[in-house]
C-alpha cells in the first residue's frame, strides 16, 4: 500500500485582514504548513495550512504559487467554517484563497491542499510555493521552500530490496541472512532472528525504517525463514562397543543407541547397554543418537557372537541318600531343579529317595557367552542308609562281628547284610549273608559273620541290600583288612645284592607256637610290574621265639625293579603266615 507523505514547510505570510472595526490593517499573520498522517492510496502529497493565534481575523485572502513542473494540484479543502469554494485553481501554478466571515476565523487548520508528484524526479525534491497578499498595495510574494517526496520512486526502491529465505547445514558456526538490494538514502534496517548457530527453523524479520524530517513513512517489514538443517553423522566404530560375555551386557556410550531394525523402527534396546539372554539376538544396529544439531548416524551392523552349542544332558556318576555326583563335562556348569548354577558336578544336602532334575551348560568366559541349557536328566537319591559300626575281626575263630544302626527315621522290615572276603589278588573267595528282620528306627542289631575259607585273606567288604531281588543298597560299603599280625611270622633284615643275584632275609617266629613247615616265596617284577621269576625256600621246624636266615638266589637277567617276599603255610592252602614285604632293587 502506498502512503501519503507529510511535510514540514516554513512559510512567512503577509496577508490582508478584515478586522471588526472595518479598518484596513496589515498585521503579520502566522500561517504555516504542517505534517500530517494522512494515508492516500494514490500517493498524494497533503499539506495543511494552519492559522496561528489570531482571534480578531474576519477575512483573509492570498494566493499560493507552486511549481507546476513538479507538482500537480489535485484538490483543496477548507475548514473552520470556511467553504471549499473559497479555494480555486485559476491557472496552473496558482491556488487562490479568499474568505470573508461575519465572525472571527478560529485558530487551527485553514485548509488542506493535495498535490501529486509529477514524473520520476529524484527521490527527494525541493520546490517553491509562494503566498501573495491580494490586498492592493501589498503584492508581496513570500517564497516557501517545500520538500516534496516522490512516492513512486519509494515504491520502486522497495521492490528492489528483498529478504530471501536461506538454508544452511549445521557445522557449529553462526549462520546469518541479510536483505539484498540497495536501501534508499535515509533508510535503515533492523533484523530479528537473523543470527543463529543451532539447527532449526527461524522466522526472521528485516524492518526498514525511514528517517526524514519532511515526511513520515511507515516502516516496511520483510519476512524470511532462516533454516539450519541438522548435520549427518557417520557410523560408530566397532571399538566403541564392548562385550561383557560373563554378565551378557553389550555396552556403548550414552551418545549411542541400538535397535533390532536397521531403520530403527523395531524393538528399542536400552541406550548405554543391553542384556541379551532374553532373546538370541544375532544382529543389532548401533548408531549415534539424533540430537539438537545432528541426525541419527548411519547404523553400524553389529554381529553379536553366537552362543556355544548346548552340551549333552548330564549323566550320573554316583548317588547316596544325600548326594548326587554327575559326570564332569569339560567347561560346563550344572544346575539342580531351579537352583543356582554351580561349577561343581557334586550336589549335596539332598533328600533320600527323591527325584532331582539336572541341567548342564557351557560356562561363559571372557571371550564367549554361556551356552543354552542342555536337555534335562533326572536321577534319584538313595534311601537313607543304615550305619555299620563296631566291626571286629577274629581271624583265629574266623568271625567278623558288626553292629547295624538304624537312624533313617523309618523302620526297616527286612534287609540282607553281606560280607565278601577277598584274597591277595583282590579276588572274592567267600560271601556270607545274614538276614536282618524288623530293625526299628533308632535301634541297632549285632551281627556275626562266620566264614570258613582257608585261603589267604587280606580284605573284606560289608554292606546291606534291601533284598536280593532289587539289590538296592541301604548302607554304605565298609571295607576292612584282616591283619592279625600277632599270629604271623615276621620278615626282616632284608638285603638285596644284585651283583650276586641274591636277596637275604631273616624270618622270626613270635606267634606263640612252633611252625612245623612253611614256604617262603620271592617274586621278582620287571619295569612293567610283570612277574619274571619266583624263588621258593622251605622252612622247617621254626620254633616259637626263634629266627631263621634265608637266602634267595635268582637267575633272571631281565630288568628288575621290585620284589615281594611272603610266607605260606603250604602250596595246598596258600594260607599266608606273614605280611608282604616289598622291596626295590
Amino acid at each position: 500500500m502506498q502512503k501519503t507523505k507529510r511535510f514540514l514547510i516554513i512559510i512567512g505570510v503577509l496577508c490582508s485582514i478584515w478586522c471588526t472595526a472595518g479598518a484596513l490593517e496589515q498585521p503579520s499573520i502566522n500561517i504555516v504548513p504542517r505534517t500530517t498522517n494522512v494515508v492516500d492510496v494514490d500517493s498524494n502529497i497533503v499539506i495543511d495550512f494552519v492559522l496561528g493565534n489570531n482571534s480578531d481575523i474576519y477575512g483573509i485572502e492570498f494566493d499560493i504559487g507552486y511549481d507546476e513542473q513538479k507538482l500537480q494540484y489535485v484538490t483543496g479543502e477548507a475548514t473552520g467554517g470556511l467553504g471549499s469554494s473559497n479555494l480555486s485553481n485559476p491557472q496552473p501554478g496558482v491556488i487562490s484563497f479568499n474568505a470573508l466571515n461575519a465572525s472571527p476565523i478560529s485558530n487551527g487548520t485553514l485548509f488542506s491542499l493535495t498535490f501529486k508528484a509529477k514524473g520520476t524526479a529524484a527521490l527527494i525534491e525541493k520546490t517553491t510555493l509562494t503566498i501573495t497578499d491580494l490586498v492592493a498595495g501589498n503584492n508581496n510574494a513570500i517564497p516557501i521552500e517545500c520538500s516534496v517526496y516522490n512516492l513512486d520512486i519509494a515504491i520502486k526502491n522497495k521492490s528492489a530490496v528483498s529478504y530471501n529465505n536461506q538454508t544452511y547445514t549445521y557445522d557449529g558456526t553462526q549462520k546469518t541472512m541479510f536483505i539484498s538490494g540497495g536501501l534508499p538514502d535515509g533508510a535503515s534496517v533492523i533484523y530479528a532472528d537473523n543470527f543463529k548457530t543451532n539447527a532449526g527453523l527461524y522466522n526472521s524479520t528485516a524492518t526498514i525504517t525511514f528517517n526524514y524530517d519532511y515526511a513520515v513513512i511507515a516502516p516496511i517489514v520483510l519476512n524470511a525463514i532462516l533454516t539450519i538443517n541438522k548435520a549427518d553423522q557417520a557410523s560408530p566404530d566397532v571399538s566403541e562397543i564392548a562385550i561383557d560375555y560373563i554378565n551378557e551386557k553389550i555396552s556403548f556410550g550414552s551418545n549411542l543407541e541400538a535397535n533390532l531394525a536397521a531403520d530403527f523402527s523395531g524393538t528399542w534396546v536400552l541406550s548405554n547397554g543391553i542384556i541379551t539372554p532374553k532373546t538370541n539376538i544375532s544382529i543389532i544396529y548401533i548408531s549415534y543418537k539424533e540430537n539438537e544439531n545432528y541426525n541419527r548416524g548411519i547404523p553400524l551392523t553389529f554381529l553379536v557372537p553366537p552362543r556355544p552349542s548346548a552340551p549333552v544332558a548330564p549323566t550320573m556318576q554316583s548317588a547316596t541318600s544325600t548326594d548326587i555326583t554327575l559326570n564332569t563335562i569339560p567347561g560346563a556348569e550344572y544346575r539342580c531343579n531351579d537352583g543356582a548354577w554351580q561349577t561343581s558336578p557334586i550336589f549335596t544336602g539332598l533328600l533320600p529317595n527323591q527325584t532331582y532334575t539336572f541341567y548342564a551348560r557351557i560356562k561363559a568366559t571372557s571371550i564367549s557367552f554361556k551356552s543354552n541349557s542342555s536337555a534335562a536328566s533326572s536321577f534319584i537319591t538313595a534311601y537313607q542308609l543304615l550305619d555299620i559300626t563296631d566291626i571286629v575281626v577274629n581271624e583265629q575263630n574266623k568271625i567278623i562281628s558288626a553292629t547295624i544302626e538304624n537312624n533313617t527315621g523309618i523302620g526297616v522290615t527286612s534287609a540282607i547284610a553281606v560280607l565278601t572276603l577277598y584274597d591277595v589278588n583282590d579276588k572274592s573267595v567267600e560271601i556270607v549273608n545274614l538276614n536282618i528282620e524288623s530293625l526299628a528306627d533308632n535301634s541297632s542289631n549285632n551281627l556275626e559273620f562266620v566264614y570258613t575259607t582257608t585261603k589267604s585273606i587280606l580284605t573284606y567288604k560289608i554292606f546291606i541290600w534291601e533284598s536280593y531281588l532289587t539289590m538296592k543298597p541301604v548302607s554304605e560299603v565298609y571295607t576292612g583288612s584282616i591283619n592279625n599280625t600277632s599270629e604271623l611270622l615276621t620278615i626282616k633284615e632284608v638285603e638285596a645284592n644284585n651283583y650276586n643275584k641274591t636277596i637275604s632275609a631273616t624270618i622270626e617266629n613270635n606267634t606263640g607256637i612252633e611252625v612245623a613247615s612253611a614256604i617262603a616265596v620271592l617274586t621278582l617284577y620287571d619295569v612293567n610290574n610283570k612277574s619274571v621269576e619266583i624263588v621258593n625256600l622251605n622252612i622247617d621246624n621254626l620254633a616259637n621265639n626263634s629266627s631263621k636266615n634265608l637266602e634267595f638266589v635268582y637267575t633272571t637277567t631281565k630288568s628288575i625293579l621290585t620284589y615281594k617276599i611272603f610266607i605260606w603255610d603250604s602250596y595246598l592252602t596258600m594260607k599266608p603266615l606273614s605280611a608282604y614285604y616289598e622291596g626295590q632293587i
